[in-house]
């Protein structure tokens, strides 16, 4: 993508306490992959004039 912006990160301590009680609620053998996860994002703006 021609005009792309993408942005990678840890989660922040409150969306790893969030995951922590949806995990425990549903699927609690996820909490163990919390720590592997990471934010991934993508900025694109598709009709961008310079």
């Amino acid at each position: 993508m021609k005009y792309s912006i993408p942005d990678k990160r840890e989660l922040t301590k409150s969306e790893i306490e969030f995951l922590t009680y949806l995990f425990g609620k549903e699927k609690s053998e996820w909490n163990k992959l919390i720590g592997n996860l990471k934010v991934i994002a993508r900025c694109v703006a598709e009709n961008v004039r310079l």
